[in-house]
């Protein structure tokens, strides 16, 4: 994952990896202008990454020049728990206006193989960047490949509107949460169970250690460090167990923090058919009802939906408020034509979805956009899947989408 704030302006990459997944994914802008925060005091303008790697799953950081000036760059990498690593930070000089550099992991030689934790690329003009995941499967060396966006400033809620743990043996999700501020950020983590899929209800993990001044229950992020959390507890990546209650789930999660603001990135993959899938997406930052600068709205707009010769999407919803809301979900094809309205009831912090091949879904053949309007500020991301139209089996395209509020589009 990535993220951006000032020293002059820097991004966080909290999701740089080195294991085995599964995927391919492309993600759109999600309306954000580059952010500001500090780190190095000589480049005003920061991006950061957490889960960095360099073994079977590389990443590799593409920063863009989006100042009015040639830019230094500077790439800096830190452990897990916010500790510099000596040899891994890397410079570019005189980037032109609108240029762009990479800064890829698995060629940097003060990293040691199966390496993870955090990158934070400074300059001294306003930035944009992506991170890219490569993953390679251990047995085939099939490759899979995710894209998403980096961000620097943070939320002290973030939320997540599809997580799954071994849902139907099937759908997983890994999530990392990097701290984009200067002190502790104490986190905690409250899961919403889908109703149809999973009955609903929810639960909260309290199994964080706390310490360094956060409660009993929460998790300790220092400044530039991460966390990260997986269907099964990783030790040598870094990466916790989901509580024991979201097994089997599918859901969306809302992370808190308190003490410093933290940004997240999720990757979603798929176990079924032996095929090599994978998608991701940032973390939605929620300030309030009445904000219009974080990532949530009443209104969102979806920029691609489909069911055509097997490709298809579904659109995976959260509303991380106290009241229940009614989503109203409008397809439109492209070209113009008749629209399909679909309306999702979404409890009280919880979450809803809607699948192209539900009743009432799409008509095949159809391909255009969404909106969705909805009485609370909602979070939406989309994921375009393929299937074999005779058979019914996955085929390897997964990917996903942000919907965009119109307040930021």
């Amino acid at each position: 994952m990535v993220r951006i704030r000032t020293l002059a302006i820097t991004a966080s990459l909290a999701a740089l990896a080195a294991s085995t997944v599964i995927g391919g994914s492309a993600l759109a802008r999600s309306g954000r202008d580059p952010q500001t925060v500090a780190v190095r005091a000589n480049l005003p303008y920061s991006v950061s990454a957490a889960l960095l790697p360099n073994s079977k799953e590389n990443t590799n950081v593409i920063v863009q020049n989006n100042g009015t000036a040639p830019a230094t760059i500077a790439m800096d990498i830190y452990t897990p728990a916010g500790v510099p690593v000596p040899g891994a930070g890397k410079q570019e000089f005189s980037v032109p206006v609108g240029g762009t550099r990479t800064f890829v992991q698995a060629l940097n030689t003060g990293l040691l193989p199966g390496f993870r934790g955090v990158g934070v690329v400074s300059s001294d003009q306003p930035i944009n960047a992506l991170l890219v995941r490569d993953m390679v499967e251990a047995t085939t060396e099939r490759h899979a490949y995710s894209v998403h966006n980096s961000f620097g400033t943070g939320s002290n809620k973030v939320t997540l509107p599809f997580i799954a743990n071994n849902n139907d043996n099937i759908y997983q999700t890994r999530f990392a949460i990097a701290n984009t501020g200067s002190a502790v950020a104490c986190v905690s983590i409250a899961y919403a169970f889908d109703v149809v899929v999973s009955g609903g209800g929810g639960t909260t993990d309290t199994n964080g250690p706390g310490g360094s001044g956060c409660a009993a229950g929460t998790y300790a992020i220092p400044a530039n460090g991460q966390i990260a959390f997986g269907p099964l507890a990783v030790p040598t990546e870094s990466i916790l167990a989901m509580p024991a209650l979201t097994v089997g789930k599918l859901m969306a999660a809302t992370i808190t923090s308190t003490g410093a603001p933290v940004t997240a990135a999720v990757d979603a993959y798929r176990l079924r058919n032996g095929r090599f899938q994978i998608a991701s997406y940032d973390g939605f930052n929620y300030t309030d009802a009445a904000s219009t600068t974080d990532d949530l709205g009443t209104t969102l707009i979806v920029p691609i939906a489909l069911k055509i010769s097997g490709f298809y999407s579904q659109i995976l919803m959260s509303n991380p408020n106290a009241t229940a809301t009614t989503a109203t979900i409008t397809y439109t094809p492209q070209g113009g034509g008749a629209t399909i309205v679909i309306a999702k009831s979404l409890p009280a912090n919880g979450t809803a979805n809607h699948s192209a091949y539900e009743t009432p879904g799409l008509p095949e053949g159809f391909v255009g956009s969404a909106t969705i309007v909805s009485g609370n500020p909602i979070a939406a991301v989309l994921f375009r899947s393929e299937l074999n139209p005779a058979t019914l089996d996955d085929r390897d395209t997964y990917t996903a989408v942000s919907a965009i509020p119109t307040d930021r589009a």
